[in-house]
């Protein structure tokens, strides 16, 4: 990594929009939450 180079244009904040969005639902729902949340559901159903 060559960390004296820079970009010619900055960064679109659209990219980190999406971005912070995906890592927020896999830091607060945890990776697995929405795998498990139809066996929990079902549990609470019974």
């Amino acid at each position: 990594m060559d960390i004296s180079r820079s970009a010619s244009q900055p960064v679109s904040p659209w990219l980190f929009g999406k971005f912070s969005k995906h890592l927020g639902n896999n830091i607060y729902g945890g990776p697995w939450s929405e795998a498990l949340a139809p066996l929990s559901l079902a549990a609470i159903s019974c």
